[in-house]
């Protein structure tokens, strides 16, 4: 299920909470959730099309990384 921030990259293309990410360019995400550390690296104003389902219809969306509210964890705030 994806994960949404207010002010974040995910919300800013479209995507909801509650929506299933079933492929990341193209690519099913696999269990193990180290597709996340391209997420995190990603540059500002690189892109990926995300298929998402969301009430049993399938969509794409082009999520489009930019600077957010979000705020970053680090190892010291945990």
């Amino acid at each position: 299920m994806a994960r949404v921030d207010d002010g974040g990259s995910a919300q800013a293309c479209g995507l909801r909470p509650g929506d299933l990410v079933v492929a990341i360019d193209g690519k099913t995400p696999r269990p193990s959730g180290l597709y996340a550390i391209a997420f995190l690296a990603a540059a500002e104003g690189s892109s990926v099309e995300l298929r998402v389902e969301r009430l049993g219809k399938t969509r794409l969306i082009d999520l489009v990384f930019r600077p957010g509210a979000v705020v970053s964890k680090t190892k010291r705030s945990l």
